[in-house]
């Protein structure tokens, strides 16, 4: 699963589409995935609104390749599995590089995670040298440029008096869509820490991100740390690498946008914006879709976003050919909903505490093999590999409050649990892989690659427990080429063609293969 750098130890079958930092946009930058956006070929990047789902970025590396199970693209921060949402945490400072795999033949050294295509990023590590500090920040302000024009308190009777319709004065003249807007601020703070000597180097970095939102009680922080250290030993035989994430993000969403945004653009706009004596808000008696926002407003539609990983990688160089590598990563994530619709929007009130724990822990270990004889080249790697991931799951619905003082910090405070409305659960999963794979080289032009990885996977049957992921290609660079050497206006031109298979495991749950009888 894991994958060296460019150098000569790298076993490459195909060249991926590499995005290197001093491309980046600049600026401030929601997410790092924006980076991607209208960067690469064959990459599509979709950015939503600021309500829950839409707020995680979509990317499709090879299109949409499964209609029940998931399509986004398998992750890799410094050779650790992760996903589109861990990514969207990492400050775009602390990356390096991406690297976009859709080849059919790279892919299927992914095996069964490898058919939405893979995305490699390599975040920045320390280097020798003096101590070096650096900071980087952002602040902003958004506002909205184009608006929808809506009928003034006057233009709204005169409207309903000529058409013959009824209506209700209430005697005020209000823009409820101007009223659920604001001035947008946004800001990022960075702190970076690097320096080393010629046998181990350091990276720390912490980085601060948030921004409000132009529509009110839209907002989000993002918390991150990182720090990775590298130390070399046995006459630079032996590399140790440790590297540390950690990420606290919270978010804060508007309950049920749609609905809002209707009810603002429908509502009467002679009925005051400001709450009645005794409570409630100015609505049509005769529409009751059409809400008054400035209730929905008083409702909690709240996310926190807790994660961790650690790794651990060892390299062993025995001669100028052979070499070993073992890397060890923990991972631990958290996320809690944290919802309230108080009594004035939902009968009695309503709140949810939701609590998801995933939980991952993997090891590889792999043998390389390097060697030059004049013009040719040959490399090869045997990898085994071992991933244990474990799910939980815990959730509370409960109505019937009195009051809607404590919300949904106080759950006891709900009468009535409905059916269904307490629940947990726990999934656990386990992937064993193998892989082989070899490329064979000549005058840096020509090259033959081949690759097999077999997976076994838990969440799938007895009888499909193992599948086998092979892969074949060759390509000719043909800018090496003698007549294509000093022709600056092609600064590189290769034709590949290959065979690749590769599998899709996501949308498949822990137990589904697992006999049941009701």
């Amino acid at each position: 699963m894991t994958r060296k750098d460019t150098t000569r130890k790298v076993i490459r079958l195909a060249p991926g589409l590499n995005f290197n930092d001093d491309r980046f946009k600049r600026g401030y930058i929601e997410s790092p995935l924006e980076n991607l956006a209208g960067r690469l070929p064959g990459v599509s990047v979709t950015s939503g609104t600021g309500d829950r789902m839409a707020a995680l970025t979509g990317v499709r590396v090879r299109g949409t390749t499964s209609i029940t199970g998931g399509n986004d693209p398998l992750v890799l921060i410094d050779g650790v599995p992760s996903d589109l949402e861990t990514l969207s945490t990492v400050y775009p400072g602390d990356i390096d590089q991406f690297e976009v795999l859709k080849d059919a033949a790279e892919t299927a050294q992914y095996g069964s995670r490898g058919a939405s295509g893979v995305i490699v990023v390599t975040t920045k590590k320390g280097k020798s040298g003096r101590f070096h500090i650096s900071y980087d920040g952002n602040a902003g302000v958004q506002t909205v440029s184009k608006r929808l024009e809506m009928l003034s308190a006057s233009e709204y009777l005169a409207t309903a008096q000529r058409l013959g319709k009824p209506y209700i004065d209430g005697g005020a003249n209000e823009n409820y869509l101007r009223y659920l807007e604001r001035t947008g601020f946004l800001h990022s703070h960075h702190v970076a820490l690097n320096g080393g000597t010629e046998s181990s180097n350091y990276r720390a970095s912490v980085a601060y991100r948030e921004r409000e939102m132009v529509v009110k009680n839209n907002s989000s922080n993002n918390f991150v740390a990182k720090i990775d250290l590298s130390q070399r030993a046995l006459n630079e035989q032996l590399r140790i690498d440790f590297g540390l994430f950690t990420s606290t993000q919270q978010r804060a969403d508007l309950f049920d946008e749609q609905k809002v945004f209707y009810g603002a653009a429908a509502q009467n706009p002679t009925y005051p914006l400001q709450e009645k004596v005794g409570g409630g808000w100015y609505t049509n008696p005769t529409a009751s879709q059409i809400a008054a926002p400035q209730a929905m407003f008083r409702a909690s539609n709240d996310l926190e976003n807790q994660h961790l990983n650690a790794h651990v990688q060892l390299k062993l160089k025995f001669d100028d050919a052979f070499s070993f590598s073992a890397l060890g990563t923990y991972t631990n994530s958290t996320n809690q909903e944290l919802q309230y619709y108080p009594t004035w929007i939902w009968a009695q009130g309503q709140a949810l505490r939701r609590q998801r724990n995933y939980k991952d822990w993997l090891a590889n270990f792999s043998l390389d093999f390097d060697r030059f004889w004049g013009a040719h080249r040959l490399t090869a790697r045997a990898l085994g590999e071992w991933q244990h991931s474990r799910q939980t799951e815990f959730g509370t619905l409960v109505k019937g409050f009195t009051n809607n003082g404590t919300g949904y910090h106080n759950l006891a405070a709900g009468a009535l649990r409905p059916y269904g409305g307490t629940y947990s659960d726990r999934q656990d999963a386990t992937l064993l892989s193998g892989l082989f794979s070899a490329r064979y080289s000549i005058f840096n032009r020509y090259a033959l690659s081949v690759s097999v990885r077999a997976d076994g996977s838990s969440l799938v049957g007895e009888n499909h427990t193992w599948g086998l992921f092979p892969s074949v290609s060759g390509e000719w660079d043909v800018k090496h080429e003698d007549f294509l050497r000093g022709v600056d206006a092609v600064n590189r031109l290769k034709f590949r063609i290959g065979y690749g298979e590769s599998g899709n495991l996501a949308g498949i749950s822990a137990y589904n293969a697992v006999r049941r009888m009701v």
